[in-house]
């Protein structure tokens, strides 16, 4: 674990934007920070509007492994309302 990452957790919070950077440059704990993060909140939107529980959860993994497909691209904007949109999008497919 980075000495960053450690600071997070010790009451040290980074932005998503700012965690976002840190993944893209190499930092995998920082992408475990995110999830955790939104786990709760993000998962609880997915599964209001999913058949069930498994659906849910394998649409969540999607979520997160589309932000580390396309983290290149991001446009440092919202983070939350990009993740939301990307797991609205896959939701609706």
């Amino acid at each position: 674990m980075t000495e960053d990452v450690r600071r997070e957790r010790n009451g040290v919070e980074f932005s998503d934007e700012d965690l976002l950077e840190r993944y893209k440059s190499g930092d995998t704990e920082a992408l475990s920070l995110l999830v955790e993060r939104y786990r709760r909140q993000l998962f609880s939107f997915i599964l209001r509007m999913s058949a069930s529980a498994a659906d849910a959860d394998e649409i969540f993994q999607e979520v997160w492994l589309r932000v580390i497909r396309k983290a290149g691209s991001y446009r440092r904007d919202c983070f939350r309302g990009w993740v939301y949109r990307i797991a609205h999008n896959l939701l609706i497919d």
